[in-house]
């Protein structure tokens, strides 16, 4: 194009401003509520934590994903919802005992993650049920390690039982562990949202 000294506008000259939309992120809690040691602990860090993402998620509309790992086969105990009503009424209500199919909670886990998403285990690694196999460890760290997202490990294993399972599931998932013994529920939920 030739200037002239005249001014004229092209299309070149403008520019539209564009926002672009926040992204929401969705929350997968996986909570191994099995009969091992410190289900109430557990609990009341995972209620606090769901609690305290969803209200400061307030227009963000994040989403949380809780399931029960426990019993036979973990069970979806939450789809993915930004109330914390139905948050609360599920966890409220969370059964707990049993057997701990770790395997079959990360399977689960995986068809909800999408590509703004972040898996929290809350666990002490004591995987006991198979799931393609005969040793239920191995199908646990294999399942860890196929579930693509960002993640957290929070470790509830006592030190006088100790096995390191829960940093073993860490590595495997590329994910930040800490232990539950150094984490309230603000820490928690500011330790989440950093990961996001």
């Amino acid at each position: 194009m030739i200037r002239t000294g005249e001014a004229r506008l092209t299309t070149d000259d403008l520019y539209e401003r564009v926002r672009s939309p926040r992204v929401s992120t969705r929350f997968i809690f996986i909570v191994d509520s099995s009969g091992s040691h410190a289900v109430h602990e557990r609990m009341a860090l995972v209620k606090g934590a769901v609690s305290g993402l969803l209200a400061a998620s307030q227009g963000r509309h994040d989403e949380v994903v809780v399931i029960a790992c426990r019993g036979a086969e973990s069970q979806v105990l939450v789809e993915p919802t930004s109330s914390r009503e139905d948050a609360h009424r599920a966890l409220e209500y969370l059964p707990t005992g049993g057997r701990t199919p770790l395997a079959h909670a990360f399977e689960l886990a995986a068809r909800y993650v999408t590509d703004h998403a972040v898996a929290v285990l809350i666990t002490d690694g004591h995987a006991n049920v198979p799931l393609r196999s005969v040793d239920a460890w191995s199908d646990a760290l294999v399942a860890a390690a196929a579930l693509n997202c960002t993640a957290l490990v929070i470790d509830t294993e006592e030190d006088r039982r100790s096995t390191g399972n829960p940093q073993k599931l860490a590595a495997a998932m590329r994910a930040t562990c800490v232990r539950l013994a150094e984490l309230d529920q603000a820490h928690a939920v500011q330790l989440i949202r950093e990961i996001a």
